[in-house]
């Protein structure tokens, strides 16, 4: 007759018992007798996803799977299938899980700020620079120097237009940017198009 496999047995722990290491990549996690690595964190620069490869072991046993952590459903399906494959409560998995999340986000909002902060490098104007950007920010006739700017590219007419592109463009600095919607009711209105984009080529990527 087979011997029937047990569980090794789940020791008493801390509920605040939980050790962080990075090691390169590598996110090693310790939570009581059970041990976690994650890898592919760097991948990750949207807060809308978290998907990652997750090995978790204990005592020898091995579980490991790739998923979106940020998916109930993935994180639902891993807790079942770890809890099975290390021999532990599922609630067990599951808060570990939970606690490894908030850690994990923690250090993905850290590298999508300095992500951010490399590829938008701060611009220091000179006294000079400063002081004529002023002058024309305080210029009461502002709106027509920027219709004259676009009449000087060869854009010509539909000055609401222009000034409400020119809007969005420079709002492209604000935490929630203007954006533009362009109805087009005949094959006539589909040619005006090259215009739209003719309105925003003049803006450069940075401030």
């Amino acid at each position: 007759m087979p011997r029937k496999r047990t569980a090794p047995p789940v020791r008493a722990e801390n509920a605040k018992d939980i050790t962080v290491e990075m090691k390169g990549q590598e996110i090693h996690f310790a939570l009581g007798d059970r041990r976690y690595r994650v890898r592919g964190l760097q991948k990750n620069l949207s807060g809308q996803q978290l998907r990652v490869n997750l090995l978790a072991t204990r005592d020898g046993l091995v579980h490991m799977d790739t998923l979106d952590l940020c998916q109930a459903r993935c994180r639902a399906s891993f807790v079942k299938a770890a809890a099975m494959e290390l021999f532990v409560e599922e609630a067990l998995v599951k808060r570990d899980v939970g606690r490894m999340l908030l850690e994990l986000e923690r250090l993905q909002q850290e590298r999508i700020e300095a992500a951010t902060a490399m590829a938008q490098p701060k611009v220091e104007l000179t006294d000079a620079q400063r002081a004529e950007a002023m002058k024309l920010l305080e210029d009461p006739d502002l709106l027509g120097r920027i219709l004259a700017d676009y009449q000087a590219c060869g854009l010509v007419g539909e000055q609401i237009n222009k000034l409400v592109c020119y809007l969005a463009c420079v709002s492209r600095r604000l935490d929630r940017p203007l954006a533009i919607l362009e109805a087009v009711k005949n094959m006539h209105a589909a040619s005006e198009f090259p215009r739209t984009n003719g309105r925003i080529r003049g803006f450069v990527t940075h401030s």
